[in-house]
């Protein structure tokens, strides 16, 4: 019995010493935001970001993208250019931050450096390539970004399953 009382004193002492005076805001250096759920709050665009900017795309023959619901598939922001996913063509639309066509880059074909299709792709943050995802042909192809020339594919096992994004 009195093992238990010193039990129970140990573990009251323990919960009164976590208990802290601190408001809740400012918890271990992080500023919290409390919520109350039954406020209808109206969050503004503001709010959330600093500045927003409208960036018109130039439109010549090369550069028109043909996004089947009207956005890109995928957009990736790199040294400030734009990469656009274009789907539905098999290729990547890059653009500069001034909305200037830059290049097209496509390289669709059965060839060891082409690819089959293009499903996802991305820019490696370490390397600087181009990795292009072909779900179809079970591989990444590797490019060099600024010359456009083939590194490497990246085959994937034959028992792993169909991928169709991906992400460092």
């Amino acid at each position: 019995m009195k093992a238990n009382l010193i039990y129970i004193l140990i573990i009251a002492s323990c919960i009164s010493c976590s208990c802290s005076s601190r408001p809740s805001t400012e918890r271990k250096g992080r500023n919290l935001i409390e919520i109350d759920p039954n406020k209808d709050d109206k969050v503004s665009v503001y709010d959330l970001f600093s500045r927003i900017e409208i960036i018109p795309l130039e439109t010549k023959q090369n550069s028109l993208l043909t996004f089947l619901i009207g956005e890109p598939d995928r957009v990736i922001v790199h040294e400030n250019n734009f990469y656009f996913l274009d789907d539905s063509q098999h290729l990547i639309i890059v653009f500069n931050s001034e909305g200037k066509f830059l290049k097209k880059i496509s390289k669709k074909g059965n060839g060891p450096e082409e690819y089959i299709s293009i499903d996802d792709f991305n820019i490696n943050r370490f390397t600087g390539n181009l990795e292009v995802l072909s779900s179809v042909g079970r591989y990444i192809n590797v490019y060099d970004l600024s010359e456009n020339i083939f590194i490497e594919r990246i085959k994937f096992p034959s028992d792993m399953p169909i991928v169709q994004n991906f992400h460092h």
